[in-house]
């Protein structure tokens, strides 16, 4: 089965990044946790004690994609899938090409 990535990519011509368009509910509800002491490592540990062992690696990359993770910053994530990587970096390059040819991916 052909993985396909959650959320679209896009380049901040500002910030000069691409990455995942967050979802702004998802995003909103990581804020407060962080707020109140419950930040991704600490959601990641809990996964780690989860009844299976893990979050379920679908679920943990669609999360990273959801709170608009930049696509390097994803495709340095050691528990995100080699397939996953590529795909991102791939509609990454294709986002980019919409734009001067100098750009470059950070």
């Amino acid at each position: 089965m052909t993985k396909k990535l959650t959320q679209p990519i896009l380049h901040d011509e500002m910030s000069g990044y691409t990455r995942f368009m967050s979802n702004a509910l998802v995003r909103v509800l990581l804020d407060e946790a962080t707020k109140r002491g419950f930040d991704i490592e600490k959601l990641m540990a809990a996964g780690r004690d989860a009844p299976n062992g893990v979050w379920a690696q679908d679920d943990v990359e669609q999360f990273f994609q959801l709170i608009g993770y930049s696509v390097t910053g994803y495709c340095e994530l050691d528990f995100i899938s080699e397939q996953s990587k590529a795909l991102a970096e791939r509609e990454a390059e294709k986002e980019l090409s919409h734009y001067a040819p100098a750009k470059k991916r950070r």
